[in-house]
């Protein structure tokens, strides 16, 4: 169960990497650009801090 959990959060957040990231480069209206670069650190930095408090779950578990 845990993995289906992990996998499925991966796919949301590579989602949301993908489309925050091509709107923010390839986008024609500069203050769309600006919320999707903002909203591409903030995921990014989620991703970050969820990936070091899961492995820290991960590791402590055995």
């Amino acid at each position: 169960m845990r993995d289906w959990m992990i996998g499925v959060y991966a796919v949301v957040l590579l989602t949301l990497i993908a489309a925050a990231g091509f709107v923010g480069l390839f986008g024609k209206d500069d203050l769309r650009g600006e919320r999707a670069l903002k909203i591409l650190k903030i995921v990014l930095a989620a991703l970050a801090g969820a990936g070091g408090l899961l492995a820290a779950v991960m590791a402590g578990g055995r």
